[in-house]
Order: C-alpha cells, then sequence, then structure tokens
C-alpha cells in the first residue's frame, strides 16, 4: 500500500512540476551550470574499482563502509565486495541472488540500507524487507532477518543490537549475532511522503530518530517509551508539496543539544532533556548535516550550502553556485567541505568561508550518497556502480 501511494505522489508532483500555472517559471529549479573556477590543487583518485551494476535511477541509500583497513560496498542487485583500502585490491564478493539459501526465486534483492560495519561483520537492509549480516573477512552470511518494511535507511549499531527504521514508520531492534527480533514499536506514516527515512542514533541510552510527520522523536531503549516528540516542520500548508514535512535525516547531537532539519520546515537545535526548542532557522532539506567545531554544515533542499552557528543558527556564509544540482550530504576531510553531485562533480569548498576551491568530474552516472571519509581518503561510490579512492 505505501508503495502504491508512492507512485501515486511522484505522478502527482510531476506533474505539478511539469505545469507552468504551478510555477511561474520552469526554468526556476533547472540545475546551475557547473561553475567555472581555477582549481588551487588537483585531487589524486588512488584507485576505481567496481561493484556490480550500483544503482542505476532508483532511490537508495546504499554507500560504503570502512573497518579495520577494508571497503565494503554493494550494488542494488545483491552483489557485495570487499577491498583492501590502500591498494583497492579486490578480497572477496558474493552475490546474494545467486544464494539458494536465501533467495530461492528469481527476484532481484533490492539492496537500499547501509552498509554498516562492526569489528566482524557487515550490516545491510534491502527494499524487500530483510536484513543481512555477513562476515568481514569473507563475506559470508551469517543470518538475515525478514522486517516489517523496506530498509531504506542505515541500520544502527547499539551495543549487541541492530536497530533500522524502516519505510512504514517501524522502529526494529534485533540482535546483531544472530538476527533475531528483540523487539518492535510502530511509529506511523503519513498519507504522503519522501522516499526516505532517518536512521536512529543512540544517545545516553535514549533513541533520537525523526519521523515522515515532521518530528523528532526521543525513546528510551529499556522501556521503549516515547519520552517527548518535537514538531519541526512548517505547520502551514498552501500546496500539496507543503504536506511533505519529513525528517529523514540522522540526527547530529553535541553537548545534549539535538540538531535536525525536515524537508518544509525548520533546522533546529533542540534540548535533548524536555524536547524544547532553543532556536530554530527556516531552512529545510533532507540531506545529513555536519557539525565541526561551532559551525554547522548542511545543504538544503535547492542545494544551497550554508554555514551556521552552533550557539544560534545564524548564517556565517552560504554557497549558492551549485543550487539544484541533487549534492550529496557534506562530508568534512582536511580543513574542506565535499560533496558530489548528479554529473559526477566533486566540489571541494573552503570550509571557512564557502568559497569553491577545486573540482573534479569522476563519473557520468553521478553521485547520490556521501562520500565517506576512510583513513586519509575519500571513498565515493557512483550510480552505475564506480567506487573511487581519492586524496588531495
Amino acid at each position: 500500500m505505501r508503495l502504491h501511494i508512492y507512485l501515486i505522489l511522484i505522478f502527482v508532483l510531476n506533474t505539478l512540476l511539469s505545469s507552468c500555472s504551478f510555477f511561474k517559471d520552469q526554468d526556476e529549479f533547472k540545475p546551475s551550470a557547473v561553475p567555472k573556477i581555477i582549481n588551487q590543487f588537483v585531487p589524486k583518485v588512488i584507485w576505481k574499482r567496481s561493484v556490480g551494476s550500483g544503482t542505476g535511477y532508483f532511490y537508495t541509500n546504499l554507500h560504503p563502509a570502512y573497518k579495520n583497513h577494508m571497503v565494503f560496498a554493494a550494488d542494488r542487485y545483491g552483489i557485495i565486495k570487499g577491498f583492501f583500502l590502500n591498494t583497492g585490491k579486490e578480497k572477496w564478493q558474493i552475490d546474494l541472488k545467486k544464494d539458494k539459501k536465501i533467495n530461492s526465486s528469481t527476484d532481484t534483492i533490492l539492496l537500499s540500507g547501509g552498509i554498516v560495519a562492526d569489528d566482524k561483520m557487515i550490516y545491510i537492509g534491502s527494499e524487500r524487507g530483510y536484513l543481512y549480516a555477513l562476515k568481514e573477512s569473507d563475506g559470508a552470511v551469517i543470518w538475515n532477518s525478514k522486517t516489517d518494511g523496506e530498509v531504506v535507511s542505515s541500520p544502527t549499531l547499539y551495543k549487541d543490537s541492530l536497530l533500522i527504521h524502516t519505510s512504514n514508520g517501524v522502529l526494529q531492534s534485533f540482535n546483531k549475532n544472530n538476527g533475531k527480533l528483540n523487539w518492535s514499536v510502530t511509529i506511523g506514516v503519513p498519507v504522503i511522503s519522501i522516499r526516505g527515512e532517518s536512521s536512529p542514533i543512540i544517545y545516553s541510552d535514549n533513541i533520537i530518530f525523526g519521523d515522515d510527520q515532521g518530528n523528532i522523536n526521543k525513546i528510551a531503549i529499556n522501556a521503549k517509551d516515547l519520552t517527548w516528540i518535537q514538531n519541526i516542520s512548517e505547520k502551514h500548508v498552501n500546496n500539496a508539496i507543503d504536506l511533505l514535512r519529513d525528517v529523514d535525516v540522522t540526527a547530529t547531537i553535541l553537548n545534549n543539544i539535538i540538531y535536525s532539519i525536515s524537508y518544509n520546515g525548520y533546522l533546529s537545535a533542540i534540548n535533548i532533556n524536555n524536547g524544547n526548542i532553543l532556536w530554530k532557522q527556516k531552512i529545510s532539506g533532507i540531506k545529513n548535516l555536519i557539525i565541526n567545531k561551532n559551525l554547522i554544515y548542511v545543504v538544503d533542499k535547492n542545494d544551497n550550502i550554508l554555514s551556521l552557528a552552533i550557539n544560534n543558527g545564524s548564517i556565517v556564509w552560504s554557497q549558492k553556485s551549485l543550487l539544484y544540482r541533487r549534492l550529496t550530504s557534506p562530508i568534512i576531510y582536511n580543513h574542506y567541505l565535499i560533496v558530489g553531485d548528479f554529473q559526477g562533480y566533486i566540489h571541494w569548498l573552503d570550509i571557512n568561508n564557502g568559497k569553491l576551491v577545486a573540482q573534479q568530474k569522476l563519473s557520468k552516472s553521478g553521485f547520490t550518497t556521501e562520500p565517506i571519509v576512510a583513513d586519509n581518503k575519500i571513498i565515493i561510490q557512483s550510480r552505475k556502480g564506480s567506487l573511487y579512492a581519492i586524496m588531495n
């Protein structure tokens, strides 16, 4: 039922977005041209490898993971690989679709959430509603478990548990060693929402997560009781798009303050103890934000990149040269802020002023999920499955 609603929503929004009567100027949301800059340095591609067929042009939250000098990556269709970080040499490969013990049909696996890794295993979820645990050393499947819905966000590790937030609004905890269900809490979803969910984050034995109704929730792990709920979305509705209030980002917590953002709403700072909003800024988005020292870095829903003061949300700088280029969430690497875009460019910004200092074209298929930092390298995966290791 949720899938049918989602498909109807896509049709409606596509119709609205293509209608001249809905928007005054069809070019208003046209992607900006690639800015012309003089590179202050030339980032180096250390190695490039292929990971199956990638994700195509479907929504995905698949991204690489790094642990114990190994990089792990997967494609949508069931191929998962382990690579040595320094050389890019492939250590192992597994195709879940061909494993008859876990896939007796001809259906594709549709991997979509993850990867996350601990010291011994990696974990990944699928749109089919399954969680998989594999050995880091050789990719052997340890267990697979059915979930209550699609796993379209990364699982969260907590002690001996693995937490997921499914697309139909269910929070579940599994034993990470054997895949057995510990508990399940239904949060619910609105009639329409954006594709994607927030990953839960653990802080002092509490679960913090966003939902599709514009809320930040705090649940005590031991009691599974809702401690408080705080809405950070815009409540005024002028058109159909205003109904999209999702909080799909993974919250960031620092000094007992939660920082999060909703699609139609606010970037907000929230007291973790009582849920009170300390300050809010009229910025909307669905990309994960990051904090470095006393600043917040965020990509808003129009792909404006901003830096804000952590104490009051005042804007320190903004970079508008990449509007509507469907940027990834940002990362920080060697004092630079880095994002990828839909045309396969990597953009490097000076973290102090937001100035573009370098860019490189890596992929024809583009990037949708954020890079990761692995030791002194950046790892990023393209839509077509190319995996890159980069240094500056």
